[in-house]
């Protein structure tokens, strides 16, 4: 089966977790013998063109940033790139074109193009842009650290009017769900993306979930003594926070519960692992207000084998987002590594990390919450190694790459004979 997987960002440029979940089922993909291209945007016109990114074929279209006020018009349809991407498509004849992130690029209008070749057209979303301009918040009770479901996460007209001003595209989500309609099947990352889609008129979704390779957290003894040396931490028991460096990660409100957590554990490190940028300063000048810059480690995000021995040192891994965050890897990452998990409890996280099991579910907003879960599994290693454990065993069970492969499998094959 030729497979062309379509994403607006790939390795070795894309930060986000589009791109590496794209890249893992590429890789197993072709370890089931499929014939698997990979075709992704780049805003560097020297990285446009042909080549094999760790034994797969991809191909990158060149694509400026656009400004702000064109983005909601360009989400929809993107003309400018309409016509070499049509010329792929007529060079590679996929049998399935599977489309991941395109709202920044490609554009949702591309399943069409793609439909109108006669190959099956899936989409995987891992967001919430494709009904609404930005992450979602507004459902979230600022009043109510306590807050429960069913959650409304319908995005009203107003909201996007006040939100977006003279660049409201009104007819950008009914242009983008008819685009939709082209897709065999909209796969989401969590039942909390598809009941969010399914609230803001898209249907015909069903749940995917993103498979780990758990071989890739795998580290030995000597390798994680090593980064601890050159990080300078010693023995310190660890608190790892990684990915995106912005705030709606949460980065700010863990800085404030490290504060608490260290009249605690006055010897425990907080590790952020972050993309490089400014926003590394602003977090460091964060710390030094709230006193705690002696037991903060920035660094940039690491890969391969040091990566895997980021998580061996972690005593637990916390992921605070204060948005609706569909599907955090850096979750499904910590428990592959026999890391427990303190998670948000806003979008996703809860289908990952089982509370009290494998973990602790919070509300980030309720920072003192928030502190003593963290709390509790540093002064007791005993409860975070059986809630790690617990978490490797949950990896294993359902949320494996091969789990995702055999999954996506029955519904290109499903696709395929249905269309002959």
């Amino acid at each position: 089966m030729r497979i062309l997987y379509v994403t607006d960002s790939f390795p070795p440029e894309s930060v986000g977790g589009a791109g590496q979940v794209v890249f893992d089922m590429a890789k197993g993909m072709i370890a089931n013998g499929q014939d698997v291209s990979v075709l992704s945007a780049t805003t560097k016109k020297e990285n446009a063109g042909a080549g094999i990114y760790e034994g797969i074929s991809v191909r990158r279209i060149f694509s400026s940033q656009k400004p702000q006020f064109f983005r909601s018009y360009l989400a929809a349809n993107n003309p400018f790139i309409k016509k070499e991407f049509q010329q792929i498509l007529d060079e590679l004849r996929p049998d399935v074109v599977h489309f991941h992130n395109v709202h920044e690029h490609f554009s949702f209008a591309a399943l069409k193009w793609a439909r109108s070749t006669g190959a099956t057209v899936f989409i995987t979303l891992h967001d919430t842009l494709s009904f609404s301009y930005t992450r979602l918040y507004h459902f979230i009770d600022l009043n109510n650290v306590h807050q429960k479901g069913p959650l409304n996460y319908r995005v009203p007209l107003r909201l996007s009017l006040q939100q977006m001003g003279k660049s409201f595209n009104p007819f950008r989500n009914s242009s983008i769900r008819r685009s939709l309609r082209s897709s065999n099947t909209i796969f989401s990352v969590s039942n909390a993306l598809k009941d969010a889609l399914n609230q803001n008129g898209i249907h015909n979704v069903e749940t995917l979930y993103n498979g780990i390779d758990p071989t890739s957290f795998i580290s030995t003894f000597q390798e994680e003594q090593l980064l601890r040396s050159r990080l300078n931490i010693g023995s310190r028991p660890v608190i790892l926070f990684g990915g995106r460096a912005m705030t709606d990660k949460g980065t700010e409100v863990i800085l404030e519960a490290f504060s608490s957590i260290l009249q605690r554990c006055p010897n425990a490190a907080l590790v952020m692992a972050l993309e490089k940028g400014e926003y590394q300063n602003r977090l460091w000048m964060l710390a030094q207000k709230l006193r705690v810059e002696h037991s903060l480690v920035l660094i940039d995000l690491l890969h391969g084998r040091e990566r895997a021995a980021l998580f061996s040192m972690a005593s637990l891994v916390v992921v605070p987002s204060i948005y609706f965050d569909p599907a955090p890897l850096m979750a499904m990452q910590a428990l592959a590594a026999g890391k427990p998990v303190v998670g948000t409890c806003f979008g996703g996280t809860p289908e990952i990390v089982m509370d009290e099991e494998t973990g602790y579910i919070v509300n980030p907003y309720d920072i003192t919450a928030l502190a003593d879960r963290i709390s509790k599994l540093l002064v007791d290693p005993a409860r975070a190694e059986t809630m790690g454990k617990a978490g490797q065993s949950r990896i294993l069970e359902k949320f494996t790459l091969k789990h995702q492969i055999d999954r996506v499998m029955l519904f290109y094959k499903k696709a395929a004979l249905s269309e002959k």
